[in-house]
């Protein structure tokens, strides 16, 4: 199957998630894997001016909120997706692919839908049942975002359109939007919104009674 044609945008972010190669476990422990991919999201933000606004990383996968003033994704993935490959490979002794294919990605062009994405992947080890309560996994951009630890990501809040005034942004308000399960029902559209070019709901589901739509 041809890979679908990339969605260019200078305004709007993106949803970004790729898996380990045959959905394996990274190589290395999470701890050490964190760090390479913090590291590698500054080098990005800096030669590429990519805004990076949230990412949470798991076992064998990451998702990732991205934006690209310079409407070049497709140069910023590959940039970040080749040097995580080449540095976790020569850390762990390995060769050869580290992903299991291309990334794939979601253009997000409201703040609702921004909003969906960003619960979506923060309550993600949740759902896995990793952690009873999103402010404990470690691995994840919330930390930043809650002023939690010394900033280790290049962490820029999205622009107008792409989340402002709809996020709680006080962690007393924040956290307990974040720890308020949604549905089945709600989280399957989400999923299924993100396997889209452009993240959206059938038109039926457009009046849905969304749980996290209050906060």
């Amino acid at each position: 199957m041809a890979r679908r044609a990339l969605i260019r945008s200078a305004v709007f972010p993106y949803h970004v998630v790729n898996r380990a190669n045959n959905r394996e476990w990274f190589k290395l422990p999470l701890d050490v894997v964190w760090q390479i991919f913090s590291e590698i999201a500054w080098e990005t933000h800096f030669n590429y001016g990519v805004k990076f606004h949230d990412l949470v990383l798991m076992s064998n996968h990451f998702h990732l909120l991205i934006s690209t003033p310079h409407a070049d994704l497709g140069q910023a993935m590959s940039h970040f997706l080749g040097s995580v490959t080449r540095t976790l490979n020569a850390l762990s002794g390995r060769e050869g692919h580290v992903f299991n294919g291309p990334y794939k990605w979601s253009l997000i062009t409201t703040a609702r839908y921004y909003a969906y994405a960003l619960k979506y992947i923060y309550r993600n080890p949740v759902k896995a049942g990793i952690v009873a309560w999103v402010e404990d996994y470690p691995f994840s951009s919330l930390h930043e975002r809650l002023g939690m630890r010394g900033l280790r990501l290049p962490l820029t809040l999205p622009g107008e359109g792409a989340g402002d005034g709809l996020l709680p942004e006080a962690p007393g308000d924040l956290l307990p939007w974040l720890n308020t399960p949604f549905r089945n029902e709600e989280d399957d559209l989400v999923r299924r919104a993100m396997r889209r070019k452009v993240f959206e709901f059938p038109r039926k589901a457009s009046g849905y009674p969304f749980v996290f739509d209050a906060p």
